[in-house]
C-alpha cells in the first residue's frame, strides 16, 4: 500500500467567465503615436464600425479576429434628446416624492401615472435607440407639468 492518494485533475469552475481559448490573447503590444495620429485612428477604426485595438489589429494582419468588438451606431443628439426626456420626467417624480414627504400625503394618482408613463416612455426610446430602431413621433413626451399637483 502506499502513502500517495491520487490527486484530482484541475478543472476550471463552470461559472469563471467565458471557457479558456487554446490560444489566448495574452501578450501586449504598445505603440506611441501623436494625438493627430491618435485622431486619425479614432476616426477610421469608427468608419469601420470597430473599436480601436480590433481595428488596429486588422489592419496590421489583413484579417479580422474572431469575436472583435463592433462600434455601437447611436445618433448621439437623439439619445442626448431622450436622456434629457428622462431627466425632466426623474425631476417630475422628485418633486411628487417631496410634496409626500413634506405634507405626509400621497399625490394624486394621475400625477403618478404619468410621470411613470413618462419614465417608461423615455426608457424604451432609449432602449430602442441603442438597439437600432427608430422611433415613433407619434410617442408621447414627458410631460414638464407633471408634477404639479
Amino acid at each position: 500500500m502506499s502513502d500517495e492518494t491520487p490527486t484530482p485533475e484541475k478543472r476550471s469552475a463552470p461559472w469563471k467567465g467565458r471557457p479558456r481559448s487554446d490560444n489566448p490573447r495574452n501578450a501586449w503590444v504598445h505603440v506611441r503615436v501623436t494625438a493627430d495620429e491618435r485622431a486619425k485612428l479614432d476616426e477610421a477604426a469608427e468608419r469601420a464600425g470597430l473599436e480601436l485595438g480590433p481595428y488596429v489589429v486588422q489592419a496590421a494582419l489583413g484579417a479580422p479576429r474572431p469575436r472583435q468588438r463592433r462600434r455601437l451606431q447611436v445618433d448621439r443628439r437623439e439619445l442626448a434628446s431622450l436622456l434629457g426626456q428622462l431627466g425632466i420626467a426623474g425631476g417630475n417624480l422628485n418633486q411628487l416624492a417631496k410634496v409626500a414627504n413634506q405634507t405626509g400625503q400621497l399625490p394624486a394618482a394621475e400625477a403618478l401615472a404619468t410621470v411613470l408613463l413618462d419614465i417608461r416612455t423615455a426608457a424604451r426610446a432609449i432602449s430602442a435607440t441603442l438597439s437600432g430602431q427608430k422611433i415613433d413621433a407619434g410617442e408621447p413626451q414627458p410631460s414638464a407639468e407633471a408634477a404639479d399637483v
